[in-house]
């Protein structure tokens, strides 16, 4: 709970706190504007690039795990942007070139997935490094993303994993 306080006060978000005999509960309420903010990591991290990665989308339809993925990639020192549907990457598409890479949660709470997303921005960036991010561990789900070609992380995913993914190594 510590570590969870000392970061919501650092990022600026409201902790919500309830006791009970049984345990306690948490809340993190985040203002949606910090999940639409581009990042770009510090100097001096503990990675770097295989390939030029120069700047990562991260589309989630939950803007909590948006935020979480984008505080996790930080470090990897790309500018990140994040978006919560389909709708908002093609959007974009029309405004800016096609990401570097993308990490996607494949259940976008519409009636498209992150596949329909991958292959938005594959069709106009054949070079883009996707990875298809899912909580979602049943078999069918996982044959029909690996069916697709695009990498599969399973949730939670952390920053390790992340880097592997896209082709970016741990300097030692």
């Amino acid at each position: 709970l510590f570590i969870v306080d000392r970061l919501s006060n650092l990022l600026g978000h409201e902790l919500d706190l309830r006791t009970s005999p049984r345990g306690s509960v948490f809340r993190i309420t985040m203002n949606a504007e910090v999940s639409q903010r581009q990042t770009t990591g510090g100097k001096g991290e503990s990675f770097h690039k295989n390939a030029k990665i120069r700047s990562l989308w991260i589309i989630d339809d939950d803007q909590t795990i948006s935020e979480a993925l984008s505080l996790a990639v930080t470090k990897l020192r790309m500018r990140i942007t994040c978006m919560t549907s389909v709708a908002e990457v093609s959007q974009r598409l029309h405004k800016e070139p096609a990401p570097d890479a993308a990490l996607i949660d494949y259940e976008l709470g519409h009636s498209l997935n992150g596949l329909d997303a991958a292959n938005v921005i594959r069709h106009l960036n054949t070079t883009s490094k996707i990875v298809i991010v899912t909580g979602n561990s049943d078999r069918q789900t996982i044959e029909k993303i690996e069916a697709s070609g695009f990498p599969c992380l399973l949730k939670p995913v952390d920053t390790t994993a992340i880097a592997r993914a896209l082709n970016i190594t741990a300097i030692e």
